[in-house]
């Protein structure tokens, strides 16, 4: 056995003698009650929320902190980013990147499996056991795993006595139940980029700090420029909109970057308008009817965004073309681009009025 194999085998051992030996475990466990929490107050509407904040947000009720899908999305920085960018890549890491920071607000953290690199098949078959082992002894000690498998999601259940070892997964996307362990062993890394259970954190901020500073973040990431490839903020919206008008533009490639994973960037911005509306009430007048205003904007891009779908695949039931040809149709584009510009002036307009109520809230001497 080589040094790296040693080490594999250590990681799987100290795993095993960490959280307690299989043969001391109960050979199946389920967390019902996880996967039963509705975090969507506010946000009824959305048809295309994003399964891993929501897995996130519901671990989080769990764990005894009072926050929704909308709260998490808003404080974490991602409902207010925008990224242009259908060729992104797959190793893109949301939760441990964004989503992160937003756990930490609230006084938790994330703790994440240490993926061993693993060059050889034996060493993936170590790597595979020790992140299997990971999701059960959590479970087992009545922590969810929150992992990005798929849409993303959580491991909540097992049931070792089957001739075939499962482990439990739910989520808002592809709804996979059962994954075996085999089927997890072999899309090891690939499929599983990351795995993370919440633990006790720092203090958390308080709620008027956390409002002021999730303000303030909502006009750092409008101006993000991104890259040449990637423009983002208030850029990456309007390089949106450009390309739709641009008839030499070929979408083949990206085309379904329209479809879920803008709906679900853009949709978000139905919680940025359920979030400010909630926590309003915080602030004294002005800045808190300048907040309210904002509130009503970011509620106006979410229905701009809403007609941006329809325009792109209204009228498609039954319509088997490929996507890229529906959007060759005449007129398609400019009522697609016409509505991300609606969008992005309401943003724009919200972004004034979120400036407004920081201005108040320093000339008053409120802000933390």
């Amino acid at each position: 056995m080589t040094g790296r194999q040693r080490l594999l085998a250590i990681i799987v051992l100290a795993l095993l003698c960490g959280h307690g030996a299989q043969a001391d475990r109960v050979s199946r466990k389920t967390i019902e009650a996880v996967t039963a929490i509705d975090v969507g107050l506010g946000v009824e509407q959305l048809q295309r929320r994003a399964a891993l904040p929501w897995a996130l947000s519901q671990a989080l009720v769990y764990s005894g902190v009072r926050v929704g899908y909308a709260d998490l999305c808003v404080v974490s920085g991602w409902s207010g980013g925008f990224s242009y960018a259908p060729e992104a890549p797959a190793g893109d890491s949301l939760l441990r990147g964004t989503l992160s920071r937003g756990v930490e607000m609230y006084g938790k953290r994330l703790e994440f499996f240490a993926w061993p690199e693993a060059r050889t098949e034996e060493e993936r078959i170590y790597a595979a056991r020790a992140a299997w082992e990971f999701i059960l002894s959590n479970i087992a000690a009545d922590r969810p795993v929150i992992s990005d498998y798929g849409a993303g999601g959580l491991f909540y259940g097992y049931d070792t006595s089957r001739d075939e070892p499962v482990a439990y997964f739910d989520t808002l996307g592809p709804s996979f139940g059962a994954v075996r362990r085999t089927a997890f062993s072999d899309g090891f890394r690939r499929d599983f980029r990351e795995l993370a259970v919440i633990v006790d954190g720092g203090s958390p901020v308080d709620a008027q700090a956390l409002l002021v500073s999730t303000m303030a973040g909502l006009l750092v990431k409008a101006h993000e420029t991104g890259d040449g490839d990637r423009p983002a903020g208030i850029r990456g919206m309007s390089a949106l909109a450009a390309d739709l008008l641009d008839n030499t533009h070929d979408w083949t490639a990206t085309v379904m970057w329209l479809a879920d994973p803008l709906a679900q960037i853009t949709e978000s911005r139905l919680c940025t308008a359920a979030y400010l509306r909630r926590r309003a009430e915080l602030l004294e007048p002005p800045a808190r009817e300048h907040v309210l205003a904002a509130a009503d904007l970011y509620n106006q891009a979410f229905d701009f965004w809403c007609r941006r779908w329809d325009a792109t695949w209204g009228g498609a039931n039954g319509d088997e073309r490929n996507p890229a040809l529906r959007l060759a149709e005449p007129g398609r584009r400019d009522s697609m681009a016409g509505y991300v510009h609606q969008a992005l002036g309401a943003e724009l307009l919200a972004l004034s009025e979120i400036g407004r109520a920081i201005a108040a809230l320093e000339g008053s001497g409120e802000t933390p």
